[in-house]
């Protein structure tokens, strides 16, 4: 599988919504419409098998398997209300 990090450009909308959760529920949490709230991430990582072309020992342009990453991602939040 080629190497990856969270800062891979492939995560950049996973991170970008996460973002905007933890960013919405803090909101939520100091205008003291809520008491507390959490920020869920759910990450499936998975492959697919793809090509790249290089060149073999005689120079010739031949085709070499590599493991591609495949993210998957759900975000999702929950506040919990203040007692009155």
């Amino acid at each position: 599988m080629i190497e990856f990090n969270l800062f891979d450009e492939r995560l950049k909308e996973m991170l970008k919504n996460l973002n905007v959760a933890l960013v919405h529920v803090a909101n939520k949490i100091s205008e003291g419409k809520f008491e507390s709230g959490d920020v869920n991430l759910k990450l499936s990582i998975s492959t697919v098998t793809d090509f790249y072309e290089t060149d073999d020992e005689y120079g010739d342009l031949t085709t070499e398997p590599y493991e591609m990453p495949i993210f998957n991602f759900k975000i999702t939040t929950n506040l919990q209300k203040k007692d009155v």
